[in-house]
């Protein structure tokens, strides 16, 4: 499973899936998830973004669906980390996103 990705600044598309595994390597079902948030942040001191809704669970992990503009941010590598709330227990999931000025 890939633990980085990159995206385009000001890019909308394509949908990013992020997974959570459980202890034996299988992905954690979703769906029952009561809240989502993603945050990326270029160091640990601040965050950049912060999103909570356009994300959605299912059996194969949390969807995140950009808006416009949500990814109009300074290039840069970031670390992203999604937590996803089941039954009042926070897993979590760090990574990096990656994003690139467009060309001319």
């Amino acid at each position: 499973m890939a633990t980085a990705v990159t995206y385009i600044r000001g890019a909308e598309l394509p949908p990013l899936l992020v997974q959570l595994l459980d202890e034996n390597n299988n992905v954690i079902d979703l769906t029952t998830a009561t809240s989502f948030s993603l945050k990326l942040a270029l160091d640990t001191s601040s965050t950049t973004l912060t999103k909570t809704n356009s994300i959605v669970g299912s059996t194969s992990g949390a969807t995140v669906n950009w808006t416009s503009g949500e990814l109009d941010i300074a290039s840069g590598r970031y670390l992203a980390e999604l937590t996803a709330t089941i039954s009042g227990l926070d897993y979590r999931r760090q990574f990096v996103i990656q994003i690139d000025d467009k060309l001319a």
